[in-house]
């Protein structure tokens, strides 16, 4: 049996069809997925099909996915879930601070500034994107370190708006 969800998009509506089947969706064949990482997509779909036909209630999928590397958070006050897997999470972000550090070569020369802040700006949404699905003990790394050790030794400081001398900037510039 194939589930479909509708949903709103722009005030139109959206059909989806979902390629899950109601067996998919039963809580024993969740925890089957979970652990299988071929089928990432499949168990997204899942899981998204089974809160919404409520063949499975949330707790179950929290029990599907205790122990694994899926993390999930509850959508529309509740009545939706999305699900992400940690590895996925972790390199989003940390291909964000990659590409925010690539800038570090150019602080300092003001027509590049916004494409520096831009590249912050990148890092900051993976880094609350993946923070909405971690745990404590996931470990994902602080932002506010990157920040730090994208301006440390340059002589400029970013404060959250834009970028401008710091502190250090006359003894860095004259060595």
């Amino acid at each position: 049996m194939t589930i479909f969800i509708f949903g709103r998009l722009q005030g139109g509506i959206l059909l989806l069809e979902t390629r899950v089947t109601t067996l998919a969706c039963h809580p024993s064949s969740l925890r089957e997925l979970s652990l299988n990482l071929e089928r990432r997509e499949e168990f997204v779909e899942a899981c998204q099909s089974a809160v919404a036909s409520g063949v499975a209630a949330l707790h179950e999928i929290v029990a599907a996915i205790r122990g694994t590397r899926w993390r999930f958070i509850l959508t529309n006050s509740g009545q939706a879930i999305e699900v992400q897997h940690k590895d996925d999470l972790y390199a989003t972000y940390w291909e964000a601070v990659a590409q925010m550090k690539s800038c570090r070569h150019v602080i300092g020369q003001d027509e590049y500034d916004q494409e520096i802040i831009d590249r912050i700006r990148d890092c900051e949404t993976a880094h609350q994107r993946a923070r909405l699905f971690m745990t404590a003990d996931d470990n994902l790394g602080h932002f506010e370190h990157e920040i730090f050790d994208l301006f440390d030794g340059t002589g400029y400081v970013f404060d959250g708006h834009g970028i401008s001398p710091g502190d250090d900037y006359d003894q860095v510039r004259n060595g």
